[in-house]
Order: structure tokens, then C-alpha cells, then sequence
């Protein structure tokens, strides 16, 4: 197993919609930046957002890794050339800096940087197909989380139709 980086979205979106504990079967653990945990965590507690308390317990459990980018030269550049928010500039820049497995991100934004610079990326959907696949989750617990991403995520019904015909959640059978 190895390291994954996560930004801001996909890192909330696996907290609200149940899965991020399930994640920690995968990986060795999942690493976030400074600027990631200021989004997620000390922006999200003064919201008082469920999810920050839950990525909080996490980092407290040594599951999720919070480190400081090396590179602060390249974070800048990509905040000058995309329409990227810190903590998503900050995440590319380590994920890049740790040859991690791949930058769990929902970002549009950073989804394209990511096609540009061929860094292997992965969104919450595709996590929780990958963790109904891997038989990490019971399928009707994969359905679930998946309703749940439909709300809280920004996946047309399409895309979740696709995801759950890929984990045969709609009761189709080959």
C-alpha cells in the first residue's frame, strides 16, 4: 500500500458521505496540506461543519498526515496559471513531491491540472466504486454512500447511475 494525497473536496466529501474511514484499508494513509487543513479543518470548525470534526479525529488518530509543501515556488506557479484554491495548488505540488498513488480530488480546476501534468487522480465517486469493487463496503453500504454523494456532491444522476451499474447496485445481473 502507499500514500494518497487529498484536497479539500474530495477529502469533505468522504467525510459527509461515510467513507473515509473505509479508505484507511487502502492506503498507508492519506497525506493533506497546511492549506488543506485550513480548508477542511480550521475553516470548517468555525463553520461548525460535522465534517471538519471528522477529518480532525482522524489527524488525531494518525490516519491522515498533515505536511507542509517544500516547493512553495511551484504552488505559486500553479496558483498564477489556474484558477486553483491553496490547498488544491498545495496538494498537486506534494502529491508530486511524494510519488503518491494518486490526488483524491473533485475539483474541476484541479482535475485539469492533473490531465496536464499526467498526475494519476481519483474522485469520491470513484473511490466508492473502487471500495464496493475491492469489497472494502457491502454493496447496499455502497448504494447508500452513494445516494449521499449525489446530495452532497456535485455528480449529475447520470454519472451516479454509472458508478452504481459499474458496482451492479441497480439489481442487474450479467
Amino acid at each position: 500500500m502507499r500514500d494518497a494525497v487529498f484536497d479539500s473536496s474530495t477529502l469533505i466529501l468522504a467525510a459527509r458521505a461515510g467513507i473515509l474511514s473505509h479508505l484507511f484499508n487502502m492506503f498507508t494513509k492519506i497525506i493533506i496540506p497546511d492549506g488543506v487543513y485550513n480548508e477542511v479543518v480550521i475553516a470548517g470548525k468555525q463553520k461548525l461543519r460535522e465534517d471538519a470534526l471528522i477529518v480532525e479525529q482522524e489527524i488525531k488518530n494518525n490516519k491522515i498526515e498533515v505536511i507542509s509543501v517544500k516547493k512553495r515556488d511551484a504552488v505559486t506557479k500553479l496558483l498564477e496559471e489556474f484558477n486553483l484554491q491553496r490547498g488544491e495548488a498545495e496538494a498537486i505540488v506534494i502529491c508530486l513531491e511524494h510519488r503518491a498513488l494518486f490526488l483524491g480530488t473533485d475539483d474541476k480546476e484541479a482535475i485539469k491540472v492533473c490531465r496536464v501534468y499526467k498526475i494519476p487522480f481519483i474522485t469520491a465517486l470513484a473511490l466508492t466504486v473502487k471500495l464496493a469493487k475491492e469489497r472494502y463496503i457491502l454493496p447496499t453500504e455502497a448504494k447508500l454512500i452513494m445516494m449521499k454523494l449525489e446530495k452532497v456532491g456535485y455528480y449529475s444522476n447520470q454519472i451516479v447511475a454509472d458508478a452504481k451499474k459499474e458496482c451492479d447496485l441497480n439489481g442487474n445481473r450479467s
